[in-house]
């Protein structure tokens, strides 16, 4: 009995390691961060966990020592190229210093292992409409409002409120677009459709009406340009596949133009095989 007693009171490496994390972690959040990087320092000893790595590098981002922050997120994902959140302390760093383009780069990084991460989407939607991609952003901000754990927050509402702002002002402007290009009064029924684009560039509609109002009048460019925005969202609808096809056909850039009716043609033949 006495055995069993001293055996239950001997720490294991895991003990030891569990209790290092939990004092540096708390010294952290007491805003000791140096205390908590000693803690930290100590329990490298035991362990190269990638996690670790990311705590160190938030530690001395909080004292100023910015570069070594930057070496020990690095380490982070030389041992675990998957680390998330290593992505996003980069990310956030270069965003701090105005290089959007890096910080999207490890935004989108993270979320390679950790695709409904609501943080690292709604850096991106930010990024994005800073760079006026509006497109982009719309994606980005809908994906942060579908995986956002607080749904209640401030942010959260004033954001879902303008997206549907947004999405409801860009089928009004469709809807009235038809109407009027369906009236003759073409150069009305453009104005509502580029405001519609303008409100809710997400939507595939929108895109291919503009295209299908160009190449009406013979603008094979621009039809090309609103039909390949529209296959962008709409990866897998022929309509708009087989319409590039044509637009390219008549512009005589026939390698587009047979790079499309291929593809437009497997669908097709997919579609009778299911068919069938």
């Amino acid at each position: 009995m006495a055995d069993v007693d001293v055996q239950s009171q001997i720490m294991t490496n895991e003990d030891l390691q569990y209790n290092l994390a939990n004092a540096a972690d708390k010294l952290f959040v007491e805003k000791k961060y140096e205390q908590a990087l000693k803690v930290y320092s100590e329990l490298l000893l035991h362990t190269t966990d990638s996690d670790l790595y990311v705590k160190m590098g938030n530690c001395f981002e909080k004292i100023s020592k910015l570069q070594t922050a930057l070496e020990y997120w690095e380490k982070a994902i030389d041992v675990d190229p998957m680390n998330s959140d290593a992505y996003i302390s980069l990310g956030n760093y270069y965003y701090s210093k105005t290089q959007r383009e890096k910080a999207i780069s490890y935004w989108l990084a993270s979320l390679l292992s950790m695709p409904e991460e609501p943080t690292s989407n709604l850096n991106i939607a930010v990024a994005y409409a800073e760079k006026n991609m509006k497109t982009e952003a719309f994606i980005y901000y809908e994906r942060y409002l579908k995986y956002a754990q607080n749904k209640t927050s401030n942010k959260y509402i004033k954001i879902k409120n303008r997206i549907e702002k947004s999405k409801k002002l860009g089928n009004e402007y469709l809807k009235l677009g038809v109407q009027l290009q369906a009236q003759g009064d073409k150069l009305s029924a453009l104005k509502c459709y580029k405001r519609a684009a303008h409100y809710c560039p997400i939507y595939s509609k929108i895109h291919l009406n503009l295209g299908s109002f160009f190449y009406a009048e013979k603008n094979y460019e621009e039809a090309v340009k609103h039909w390949t925005h529209a296959l962008y969202l709409d990866p897998h609808y022929p309509k708009i596949i087989n319409n590039l096809a044509i637009s390219y056909d008549m512009q005589k850039k026939f390698d587009f133009a047979y790079c499309y009716y291929t593809r437009y043609s497997k669908y097709i033949q997919k579609l009778r095989n299911w068919k069938k």
